[in-house]
């Protein structure tokens, strides 16, 4: 049996606890940050506009909540866990650089602005009815064999499925 070990620098409650390691059996490496927008630009890569002043990672839950409606710029290629923003948000998140994300994908409100970038989603793409998808002349990709099903009115300039046997469903 394994134990894996895990270091945080926050206790969700905005505040840093710096030097605490948390040990809990059968950890996943997997947090969930919360954009707050407390720094003094909009920019993905600015730790102050997360909860706890950290930005998320390679294996980080994003959530965008209520907590804070300011706007958010992906500034920097990255890759994180899950990308959810959940009803009560009305953020509009604009991509300057590529996003990629190996869950979910997951948009109950608010506004994605994909520029000319890539998005590239390893699970769930899912845009409700009270949010908007802009995609400009980006590219999305879904990198999944899962079926994919799109429910609302959504337009793609570019549209990849890279593994073999992906399903894309398109309903109303």
């Amino acid at each position: 049996e394994e134990l894996a070990i895990g270091a945080m620098q926050t206790d969700y409650n905005a505040e840093t606890d710096a030097g605490s390691v948390y040990i809990v059996e059968g950890y996943d490496n997997r947090y969930q940050f919360k954009w707050d927008g407390g720094g003094s630009d909009s920019n993905w890569s600015t730790a102050n506009n997360w909860v706890g002043n950290v930005v998320p990672g390679e294996n980080d839950d994003v959530i965008f909540d209520d907590t804070s409606n300011k706007p958010c710029t992906v500034n920097i290629s990255t890759t994180v866990a899950s990308f959810n923003v959940e009803s009560g948000s009305t953020i509009t998140v604009t991509a300057t650089s590529d996003l990629t994300v190996t869950g979910a994908f997951v948009f109950s409100t608010g506004t994605f602005n994909a520029g000319t970038t890539m998005l590239t989603i390893g699970g769930a793409f899912e845009f409700n009815n009270d949010s908007i998808f802009n995609c400009n002349t980006s590219t999305v990709t879904f990198n999944t064999t899962a079926t994919t099903e799109l429910t609302t009115a959504t337009t793609f300039y570019g549209l990849r499925a890279v593994t073999t046997n992906k399903a894309l469903r398109f309903t109303e």
